[in-house]
């Protein structure tokens, strides 16, 4: 199985000092920004790679909030989704489990799917 890299997401107290320090710093561009949903908060999508969408997502801690850790989630892509599965039977008795409940895959010119167990 061959994993390769794909995003990384934040939480952020600034999310405009971000995206400005991102942006005028290191170079990459606001590729997409929007509502995760009705009444949740915005996110801000980055990249420096014009073939992908991007490399780094953020999300704002809403006031008064903390958030358990500033990395969101580390995305990573397989060619197979038996690449999935066979990730999740090698993790299992290992008690990592929990990493995998909600895990994300994307298969090549596929669209996201989920997979709870």
């Amino acid at each position: 199985m061959q994993l390769s890299w794909s995003h990384a997401v934040l939480n952020v107290r600034d999310l405009e000092g971000m995206v400005d320090f991102y942006t005028n710093v290191l170079g990459l561009r606001v590729s997409d920004r929007g509502d995760l949903a009705e009444n949740a908060p915005e996110i801000v999508f980055l990249s420096n790679d014009p073939s992908e969408h991007h490399l780094i997502g953020m999300i704002p801690i809403r006031d008064g909030e903390t958030a358990g850790s500033p990395l969101n989630h580390l995305a990573f892509r397989v060619a197979e989704f038996a690449d999935v599965k066979t990730l999740f039977e090698q993790l299992a008795p290992m008690d990592a489990i929990l990493l995998l409940r909600n895990l994300i895959y994307r298969v090549q010119s596929s669209p996201a799917v989920a997979i709870n167990k």
